[in-house]
């Protein structure tokens, strides 16, 4: 309610006045200094928990702030070595490509064809090997078996090989070996 005083002075009040006065002070204490003192309570409580919020933000905004100039300093030397390695890189791509090339003038290139005729002539190597064991097995039992032939005569040459077949001459002449078809 409204709080309405007395135009009495203190020396002429009497004991209405007095209890009116008693009543007003009774009631502003109840209405008006007992909020305002909860208010102030609650003011100066919050107060203080607005202080340490404060600090703690002012510290993490210091901490982010240092963590910003390490961040700003480790991006700026990522950044210096992704240049000196991506130069480095070039020149070792340089260097490479260098190589690759000199390797494949030094590497012997045949063709397809080429490689097939080597395997060839390994299998027929290989097979003529074979064959010469055989015959020569084979000569040592007709040495064993029959008289030696009479030596040739002395006018007479050999006969060239005969065209169409590719004979090769196998232990020192005594016998041929064909390629097999």
């Amino acid at each position: 309610g409204k709080i309405v005083g007395g135009s009495t002075p203190p020396r002429e009040a009497g004991p209405a006045a007095l209890a009116l006065a008693i009543e007003t002070r009774r009631r502003c204490e109840e209405e008006v200094m007992g909020p305002l003192r909860e208010l102030r309570a609650l003011c100066a409580s919050r107060a203080a928990v607005l202080r340490t919020m404060y600090e703690s933000q002012r510290e993490q905004m210091d901490r982010l702030a240092d963590m910003l100039e390490e961040v700003k300093a480790r991006t700026k030397e990522a950044e210096g070595k992704e240049r000196q390695t991506r130069s480095e890189s070039l020149e070792l791509a340089d260097r490479s490509a260098a190589v690759l090339v000199a390797a494949r003038d030094l590497t012997p290139t045949i063709t397809e064809a080429e490689h097939r005729y080597f395997a060839q002539l390994r299998r027929y190597d290989a097979t003529c090997r074979k064959w010469e064991g055989a015959v020569a097995g084979i000569e040592e039992e007709a040495a064993a078996a029959a008289p030696p032939p009479p030596p040739p005569p002395r006018s007479r040459q050999r006969p060239p090989p005969t065209s169409g077949t590719s004979r090769r001459t196998c232990e020192a002449g005594r016998s041929t070996c064909a390629p097999p078809r």
